[in-house]
């Protein structure tokens, strides 16, 4: 067992940081705006390359927020553990 020293301060940083799941959420979201903006502008000027690059940074960021919503469904369910 580890001795705890009760003049050094307990560090949480886990309370001062935003969880994981939460920026892959937030990535996420912001990947598929970006994705949905370049498709847009593809569109508009008649670029199968840019529509492409937009649809394939959409899917990425749907992934990538879904792993932060499963993160946050694990956490939780540890949590009630």
């Amino acid at each position: 067992m580890r001795c705890v020293d009760a003049r050094q301060p307990i560090h949480r940083t886990h309370d001062r940081t935003p969880h994981k799941s939460t920026t892959d959420k937030a990535k996420g979201a912001a990947s598929q705006a970006a994705g949905a903006f370049k498709q847009s502008v593809g569109e508009a000027v008649a670029s199968k390359k840019l529509q492409a690059e937009g649809a394939t940074q959409k899917a990425k960021g749907k992934a990538q927020e879904a792993v932060g919503k499963a993160k946050d469904t694990l956490k939780s369910t540890v949590d009630k553990a």
